[in-house]
């Protein structure tokens, strides 16, 4: 199987898997988010936006490489760009929703846009040297910056939600490698490889805004602050000076006198 059947997969692929982009982004809107505060339908529409327009962008790209270098550069900025905007996208719900008023959110999220802004203008009018370095160099930077508020992002998502937020990132950095060398592995040419990867990606992080950032309150447990809170509970059960004086007010609240029966 030679490039061009992989480039016909590969636009096809790209075509059916933007389309299952869109339904997610209404499936969110309309039912997941639509009943809730404005800010988080707000910060929902960004990332769904981000993820359609990414892939969009993406699917033109790959649509039209017979048009001539000059069609072919416009599409490649916009697929480009689509990048940035997605990982300031994904970062808008995290930032936004779980930590709505803080202002270091806010400062965080903020930076998050400059950069991405910063980087599609600079795909689109940077010429020099180094060109693809110097956005890897940003991608990798603004999806790794989430390493600055781990411990806060943990104690929102829980241990499940913030294992799918970081697998989500380990799988586009484990990506990379393919994305750069830009051969064949097994026949496969190494940029479809890489593609897999991001969709691989998408999956886990749309899943992790979509049951712990846009979902319903977690399980008890499944949190931090409820296992704090189970350990303050347990801790009763552990000091029996603390067990008896707990056994001894709730006698009192429970215990009343009827005037009537003296």
């Amino acid at each position: 199987m030679g490039t061009e059947y992989w480039t016909s997969c590969a636009m096809q692929a790209h075509t059916y898997w933007d389309l299952f982009c869109l339904s997610l982004a209404l499936e969110f809107l309309m039912h997941r988010v639509r009943h809730k505060e404005d800010y988080v339908i707000f910060y929902m529409a960004i990332y769904c936006l981000s993820l359609s327009i990414m892939y969009l962008s993406s699917t033109l790209y790959h649509s039209f490489f017979d048009l001539g270098h000059e069609v072919l550069h416009i599409f490649a900025v916009l697929d480009y760009t689509g990048i940035f905007l997605l990982i300031a996208g994904s970062y808008s719900p995290f930032l936004g929703i779980l930590f709505h008023g803080e202002t270091w959110a806010q400062l965080l999220l903020g930076a998050m846009w400059a950069v991405a802004i910063t980087g599609m203008c600079s795909a689109a009018f940077y010429t020099g040297p180094h060109q693809q370095e110097l956005r890897l160099v940003l991608y990798v930077g603004m999806g790794w910056t989430i390493l600055t508020c781990i411990w806060p992002l943990t104690v929102k998502l829980g241990l499940h939600g913030t294992v799918l937020l970081f697998g989500g990132g380990v799988l586009y950095t484990a990506g990379l490698p393919w994305f750069v060398r830009k051969r064949h592995t097994f026949d496969i040419p190494d940029h479809t490889i890489w593609h897999l990867f991001v969709v691989a990606a998408i999956i886990v992080h749309y899943l992790c805004i979509y049951w712990y950032v846009a979902g319903e309150p977690k399980h008890v447990g499944d949190s931090i602050e409820d296992f704090e809170e189970s350990i303050d509970g347990d801790s009763l059960l552990l000091d029996p000076g603390l067990r008896a004086q707990d056994d001894h007010i709730a006698k009192r609240e429970t215990v009343s006198i009827d005037p009537l029966q003296c």
